[in-house]
């Protein structure tokens, strides 16, 4: 049981370690699917981590690269079925037909390199009024009663030890009247 929680606990941090560094570093960024275009390769609810193009991780936009644009309706991720110095042309896997626009490479947020499928859904849970209460504020309250107990009982179980009595005869041991000290 403890080598499962050590494994638990050594995937979460991870998995926090990574989330953390994707949140610091420019252009790298967490994506939300919110359609099914991209089917089988990724789906709606899955996340995707996308990094900018023509870096160490991403490389350069290339055909069948997956990439992330944005547009009025937000960021779309399709795979690059054309490509020139300047623009792409785009589809969704699922779809029949490519985007009806090009786009220019500059426009290009990221390039897909790995998903994690349904942890959107969490994600988006989390952004809702109850989500944020559930899975924020209700354990952050919970740690803090946690530690606020923990503190009481050191400090009862501190006032309940017994002072040890100072001997006046330096021997550490306390006579009552009427004890002999022979």
């Amino acid at each position: 049981m403890k080598i499962i929680k050590s494994l638990l606990l050594f995937f979460l941090g991870i998995i926090i370690v990574t989330t953390g560094l994707i949140y610091l570093l420019p252009g790298y960024d967490l994506y939300v699917v919110k359609s099914n275009s991209m089917k089988p390769v990724f789906q709606a609810g899955d996340i995707i981590i996308a990094v900018p193009p023509n870096s160490m991780l991403g490389g350069h936009v290339e055909t069948g690269s997956i990439v992330v644009y944005d547009t009025s309706s937000g960021p779309v991720t399709h795979r690059v079925i054309e490509h020139d110095f300047f623009s792409v042309k785009t589809k969704g896997d699922a779809n029949n037909a490519p985007d009806p626009y090009a786009i220019a490479i500059s426009d290009i947020k990221g390039i897909q390199i790995f998903s994690i499928p349904k942890l959107g859904y969490a994600a988006n849970f989390v952004q809702t009024r109850t989500g944020w209460f559930l899975c924020i504020l209700l354990p952050s309250f919970l740690l803090v009663v946690w530690i606020v107990i923990e503190i009481l009982k050191e400090a009862f179980k501190k006032a309940e030890t017994p002072i040890a009595n100072k001997n006046p005869d330096g021997f550490g041991r306390a006579f009552n009247k009427g004890d002999s000290h022979e």
